[in-house]
C-alpha cells in the first residue's frame, strides 16, 4: 500500500503473479444471480484478491453507509436483542459508537463486526457506476481493520 494512496488499493494473484487492477475494473456482483452462476463455471478460475487502504480513506468511503447501518441494528435490538457473546452484543455494550470511534476503541470488534457485510462495503470501494468490469469479487474471506489501515481479502473471478 503507498503511502500517498487516495483510494483502495486492489490487487490479484494469478498463479504467481500479483497483478494491480485499478479501482475502475473490480466489484462485487450485481445482483443478478444467474450470471454469478456463470461466472462461478467451466473456464472462470477463482482467483484470489486483496483489497488494502489506509483507515481514513475507509472511513470516509463507507461511514454513510456505517451510520445507515447503525440505525438499523439499534431499532433491530429495540425487538431482538443480539445472542450474548456476539460481536453485535459486545457493540452494543460499548453504546453503539460510530465507524470511527469503533475503529479506534476496538479495531478487530470492527473487523468482526462488519465481515459479514464485506461485499456491501465492496459495492463502495470497487467500480462505481456502469463502467465494465474486468473482476467480480465473488466473497470476502478475511478482514482486518486497524487504526491506520484496512484490508480485505477474498476470491475473485476474471470476468472481462
Amino acid at each position: 500500500m503507498s503511502s500517498g494512496a487516495v483510494g483502495p488499493e486492489f490487487v490479484v494473484v494469478d498463479g504467481e503473479t500479483m497483478i494491480p487492477v485499478p479501482r475502475s475494473a473490480i466489484a462485487p456482483p450485481a445482483t443478478h444471480f444467474g450470471q454469478v452462476h456463470r461466472w462461478e463455471g467451466e473456464g472462470h478460475t477463482p482467483l484470489f484478491f486483496s483489497c488494502a487502504m489506509h483507515t481514513p480513506v475507509f472511513i470516509s468511503l463507507v461511514d454513510d453507509w456505517f451510520a445507515a447501518w447503525r440505525e438499523d441494528m439499534i431499532a433491530d435490538f429495540e425487538k431482538d436483542p443480539p445472542h450474548v457473546g456476539s460481536a453485535e452484543a459486545h457493540w452494543k455494550g460499548l453504546g453503539t459508537p460510530g465507524l470511527e470511534s469503533l475503529i479506534h476503541m476496538e479495531p478487530i470488534l470492527a473487523s468482526h463486526l462488519l465481515l459479514p457485510y464485506a461485499l456491501d462495503l465492496c459495492q463502495l470501494l470497487g467500480a462505481q457506476g456502469s463502467s465494465p468490469i474486468r473482476y467480480c469479487m465473488m466473497s470476502v474471506d478475511g478482514m482486518v481493520i486497524s487504526p491506520s489501515a484496512v484490508r480485505m481479502d477474498g476470491v475473485a473471478v476474471r470476468v472481462g
